[in-house]
């Protein structure tokens, strides 16, 4: 019996000595091998896609809306860029206050600067008033276009 699974056994190795044997790799000489280093490929910048904006403007309320409206009349710019320009800056929110670095407070929707106050008193208006701060708005950009509002720019074009 013994010799029967020796029989066997050495049937078994012969036959996978026979049988062709595939291999994924190939035999290199010594002379064709390349130092690790040396098979490294530069990194190649793989761009990534540009990224998408997706508008996620929170609904003005009626009378940001009414004030973005009346600003866009006198103005002459859309309604729809001006309420980008709304929502970046006081979220529609008409009684919105943001303390700057140095010191300086913005209000309401059009996030007009206090070093404002001076010149906006002397024309008679409030800028912590809504309707004010979007005559005071209007005069801004009538003198100087979007320039007041390049800081928030990105968020609204």
């Amino acid at each position: 019996m013994l010799i029967k699974i020796y029989l066997c056994f050495l049937v078994a190795i012969s036959l996978l000595f026979t049988i062709p044997y595939k291999s994924s790799y190939q035999r290199v000489e010594t002379s064709q091998i390349v130092p690790v280093e040396a098979q490294i490929k530069p990194k190649t910048t793989i761009s990534a896609p540009k990224k998408v904006k997706v508008a996620h403007y929170l609904i003005p309320t009626p009378k940001a809306l009414e004030l973005i409206s009346y600003v866009s009349r006198e103005t002459g710019y859309s309604v729809e860029l001006l309420s980008k320009i709304a929502k970046a800056e006081s979220h529609y929110d008409l009684s919105a206050t943001h303390l700057n670095k140095n010191g300086s407070i913005d209000y309401s929707l059009w996030q007009i600067n206090s070093q404002h106050i001076p010149l906006a008193t002397s024309m008679g208006l409030d800028i912590k008033d809504p309707k004010d701060n979007s005559d005071f708005a209007i005069y801004l950009m009538k003198k100087n276009g979007l320039s007041d509002w390049c800081y928030s720019k990105k968020n609204w074009i």
